[in-house]
């Protein structure tokens, strides 16, 4: 598949808590928000988010030494940039996003999801703690 035709982000029609990952395609620039399909973010793996988005672009996944996360090969001009948990409320197109992923060692990346905010039809905020909301700026 193109990259043209593969959704930048995958927004969930319901509000809940999700699991996140944030890839870049480094050749185009272009971001991509990934979500988990359950709500229940304990439910679903960042990993297995990451294989979704690899079957969308049809990338064979690799495994490296102990890891069980999978990762995209070396030659590959997709990264994963970010990974945590959104809150996520469809009523008022808003993202809360904190957190990070223990598979992959990484947390959310708040640049990432400045360059998406547009594709998330409304305001999205980054949140590095729980208690503390960093809006961006327009």
């Amino acid at each position: 598949m193109a990259d043209e035709e593969i959704p930048q982000v995958n927004l969930p029609e319901e509000s809940g808590l999700y699991k996140v990952i944030q890839i870049e395609e480094a050749n185009s620039g272009t971001a991509y928000l990934r979500f988990s399909k359950r709500r229940n973010q304990s439910c679903e793996r960042h990993s297995e988010i990451l294989s979704d988005f690899a079957d969308e672009v049809s990338i064979d996944l690799v495994v490296e030494g102990r890891s069980d996360s999978p990762k995209f090969p070396e030659n590959s001009s997709y990264r994963l940039v970010g990974a945590g948990v959104c809150q996520h409320d469809a009523l008022y197109s808003r993202g809360y996003f904190w957190g990070d992923s223990s598979g992959y060692e990484i947390g959310i990346d708040e640049e990432h999801l400045g360059s998406l905010r547009k594709d998330l039809k409304g305001n999205v905020h980054w949140l590095p703690f729980i208690s503390h909301v960093v809006p961006f700026s327009e």
